[in-house]
């Protein structure tokens, strides 16, 4: 139990279930989950159409949100 909680302290970055659709085009992301711990490095790979800009812009979205409510 201990180790989970220290392990999660570590996290610069926790998604879970993001979605975003998009309604004129019926597409987007459905139900990432992921994180990124603190000195880690991630790269987005994929097809072309396959969510990854969409996920980014949404992630800083969401952090640009946060920072204007504090």
């Amino acid at each position: 139990m201990l180790e989970r909680i220290i392990n999660s302290m570590n996290n610069i970055l926790k998604i879970n279930h993001l979605t975003k659709i998009f309604t004129d085009t019926n597409r987007g992301v459905n139900d990432i989950n992921m994180s990124v711990k603190s000195g880690s490095f991630h790269a987005f790979i994929g097809e072309n159409g396959a969510g990854k800009t969409t996920t980014i812009k949404t992630i800083m979205e969401l952090l640009v949100n946060m920072k204007e409510k504090f």
